[in-house]
């Protein structure tokens, strides 16, 4: 009896591209959908709701970023397994029940000392657990990508992606604000991110790992210092741990600030998140032609720069000044939407074909170096800031904090353009030469 085949629902999206490439595109709308349900001020509203700690709750809340800090290992585990289509699936399945299971078992609880902190392990361990899933998911999705029209499917890939999880949060948000940010309100949030990751589950089981097919029998052989040795990979790794240990200073609390300081109501922040999330997705296609003209490296820099001025507005927001807080889309908007969908291809571009897997690691090590000392370093500096009043208008310490990380994150990202353009500069004196 012959096997039925399940095919992709004709969506009106990612038309022109083949059926892998329209599931690599439902994935991560899936994916990204229960990730903002499941991070977030979705889970800064269930630790502040258990009672922990400013610095726990900093560190908690950014453990999904320093978890990255396992991907040399987990770049180990890549090369080793045929089946990666498999591990991804697996992996992803036991994080979304790692990060959903606290919050279903909080009525089981008679103590609040023991929901606070077995919430905080079990985010912790699924946040470690899927430092393997990014790894293999990057490799995974960059071995699989539409050989034509690249760029364009990555830039509309992330347009949809944006657009998916931008809705979710927006009706969560308006739900638990509805229920009053009861805990009723969160269950119902954390089943639909539940849902939703199973669904993500599914659909990666229905992709074709077509790069691992086609692969030789033989185990790749792992050339863990090629990176170290690759000087323009080098100064690339610098300014991801130069950049976001000074950015993750600001992230890692900015929930915690919007939720228990500034005591915004969940509509609020989704219709804030909203409004980023739509500035996102109309300059996605704006970056996406501009990526030519300006060439990445200058994008990369542009963009980097508008991500840290998000964090220069929130340096002036307090209760009374709010509406700093939505003059800030416009710069992550801006910034973030083609920061982000740059950094792929530009890292991509960097990696030689046969170490890929060594490259990715380094860089996901790098990356959560800098979240996890990021976040340590701002909730150690938080207590020993002082509070200034001018007139009406008070500086926190969180205050402090976002206007000092911003202003070093800009530094460092025109450092970057510097240091890069010099570089080109030396080769093309070598070609002439």
């Amino acid at each position: 009896m012959e096997k039925r085949r399940w095919h992709m629902p004709k969506f009106g999206i990612f038309k022109g591209y083949d059926r892998n490439a329209k599931l690599f595109g439902l994935e991560a709308m899936l994916t990204n959908s229960s990730v903002t349900l499941t991070t977030g001020m979705f889970l800064t509203g269930v630790l502040v709701m258990l009672g922990l700690d400013d610095l726990t709750i900093g560190m908690v809340a950014s453990s999904g970023t320093w978890s990255f800090m396992l991907s040399i290992l987990a770049s180990y585990v890549v090369t080793r397994v045929r089946n990666r289509k498999l591990l991804q699936a697996m992996v992803m399945l036991a994080y979304r029940t790692l990060t959903c299971l606290p919050v279903f078992l909080l009525p089981l609880f008679t103590h609040q000392v023991l929901p606070a902190m077995t919430a905080a392990v079990m985010i912790i361990s699924a946040n470690l657990i899927t430092s393997i899933f990014n790894v293999g998911y990057s490799i995974f999705y960059m071995d699989n990508l539409p050989k034509k029209n690249t760029t364009a499917y990555i830039y509309e890939r992330m347009m949809w992606m944006r657009i998916s999880f931008c809705t979710v949060s927006l009706i969560m948000g308006l739900v638990l604000d509805r229920m009053n940010r009861s805990y009723g309100g969160f269950l119902l949030v954390f089943i639909v991110a539940f849902v939703l990751g199973i669904m993500d589950v599914i659909c990666i089981m229905k992709m074709e790992d077509r790069a691992q097919a086609e692969a030789p029998a033989e185990k790749p052989r792992l050339r863990l210092m090629a990176p170290l040795k690759d000087k323009r990979y080098l100064v690339f790794l610098t300014f991801i741990f130069v950049y976001f240990l000074f950015l993750n200073m600001c992230t890692s609390y900015i929930s915690l600030y919007q939720v228990k300081y500034l005591e915004l109501s969940y509509a609020t922040l989704s219709l804030y998140n909203t409004s980023v999330y739509v500035l996102m997705i109309i300059m996605t296609r704006v970056w996406s032609k501009l990526e030519y003209r300006l060439g990445r490296m200058k994008m990369l820099t542009i963009c980097a720069i508008g991500m840290a001025l998000e964090y220069t507005l929130f340096g002036l927001v307090t209760k009374e000044t709010l509406f700093f807080m939505f003059l800030s889309p416009f710069a992550v908007g801006m910034g973030a939407s083609g920061f982000w969908t740059c950094l792929l291809p530009y890292r991509y571009d960097l990696m030689p074909k046969a170490d890929k897997v060594s490259y990715e690691g380094w860089y996901g090590m790098i990356y959560g170096m800098a979240g996890l000392l990021g976040a340590a370093i701002a909730g150690k500096l938080e207590p020993l800031l002082p509070t200034v009043r001018l007139s009406s208008f008070a500086i926190t310490p969180y205050q402090w904090i976002y206007l000092g990380a911003s202003l070093l994150c800009c530094l460092t990202a025109l450092g970057f353009f510097a240091v890069n353009r010099r570089m080109e500069h030396g080769d093309e004196m070598k070609k002439k030469a």
